[in-house]
């Protein structure tokens, strides 16, 4: 079944992809010359905020070899408090997210976009996620940008639309090798290490200067108790041995565990809470993204299964620990931008619960050079 879904879908887009070079979906392919990149607007609609950190290293990329441009992103409702806080965004308007509204709904919604002055006219844009393929290029067909960038997980395409490879090829390379293409295109070198994450500017980061000293007493831990999915999802026990054998090994310790609804009622957890008053902080999920960066910045050390959490540390340079449940697509594809990261990998696909806690407090201490006995 899947595998026929597969050619269907890859029939379907191959053939929108053909229409689109016969001219339905043609626009500029001209190279736009560095001095005349006045305007670049970022299509990022898919809710993710991972995503948006991500490609938030290409915002400032060009920002920096483009001081006069005006950099515009139209993003799903959800992240716009993040956009809103990057600098060097001169714009930010929304869309629902596609789990939010009706494929009809979102089009009206671009579609009155482009009557907006501020969007017009554009010299670059740029989507990484244009699949589904109908919210690109029905943006594309009316804001008319000059030039228009599509990436995806799954091939790379620039100045057109074309999809030549199964749709669920497993990646063979990290988006940024996409970023750093993108860059290329746009007159700007730079590789994959030059990369950098945008942090909200409400955002007060520490100086890690330190952290190669392994003497350093590390006291403040951050644990990401939950993914996107219950395979990315820690188990109770899995956090409460994980307290336990923290507390246990580091006497003025505090440990800032973020839980899902159904992590916070569990019995187990609210024992360990009571158990070690003090040691133990309990933090529901948060629509203030700065918030939560915030609290990623202050750790001296960060846990987490593969979700957003990773890449916020890895913008504020905090030691991350990550735990994946898939050994192929998800750390090879979408690891954060960061060469400092201990990687748990399963040597086949599973849920993370397979991983006992002496070996994520064993990556947890990696993570920040810790030499203690776990």
């Amino acid at each position: 079944m899947a595998t026929m879904k597969n050619l269907l879908r890859r029939i379907l887009l191959d053939t929108l992809g053909k229409r689109r070079e016969n001219g339905m979906w043609r626009i500029s392919v001209n190279r736009v010359a560095s001095e005349e990149l006045r305007h670049l607007v970022l299509l990022a609609l898919d809710g993710k905020l991972g995503d948006a950190i991500l490609q938030s290293s290409v915002v400032r990329a060009i920002k920096n070899a483009y001081s006069e441009c005006r950099i515009t992103i139209v993003t799903a409702t959800n992240l716009q408090g993040y956009w809103r806080e990057c600098p060097g965004v001169s714009d930010v308007f929304t869309v629902s997210s596609r789990s939010d509204a009706s494929t009809f709904r979102r089009l009206l919604k671009l579609r009155r976009l482009r009557n907006i002055a501020a969007l017009n006219p554009i010299d670059i844009l740029i989507s990484f996620d244009p699949i589904p393929m109908i919210d690109y290029f029905a943006f594309i067909r009316w804001v008319r940008p000059r030039t228009a960038i599509g990436l995806s997980a799954i091939q790379y395409s620039i100045f057109q639309i074309s999809i030549s490879d199964p749709i669920l090829e497993v990646p063979k390379d990290h988006v940024g090798i996409r970023f750093v293409r993108t860059l290329a295109a746009l007159g700007i070198d730079a590789q994959i290490g030059d990369l950098r994450s945008i942090v909200p500017q409400s955002v007060s980061l520490r100086s890690r200067s330190a952290a190669a000293d392994t003497n350093l007493e590390i006291t403040n831990f951050f644990i990401n108790g939950y993914g996107a999915s219950p395979t990315r999802t820690f188990s109770i026990s899995q956090l409460t041995d994980i307290v336990r054998m923290l507390i246990a090994r580091i006497a003025s310790i505090t440990i800032t565990i973020n839980v899902n609804d159904s992590q916070s009622c569990s019995p187990e957890v609210r024992n360990v809470y009571e158990e070690f008053p003090g040691k133990l902080i309990l933090s529901q999920p948060t629509s203030d993204i700065s918030e939560l960066f915030n609290k990623i910045a202050r750790a001296d050390a960060v846990l987490t299964p593969d979700t957003a959490v990773a890449h916020i540390a890895a913008a504020t340079r905090t030691p991350l620990a990550i735990v994946y449940d898939d050994r192929d697509f998800n750390p090879i594809c979408w690891r954060p931008l960061s060469e400092d990261v201990v990687t748990l990998i399963p040597t086949t696909p599973g849920p993370i619960s397979r991983f006992s806690a002496a070996e994520l407090v064993n990556a947890l201490a990696r993570s920040h050079a810790l030499q203690r006995d776990v």
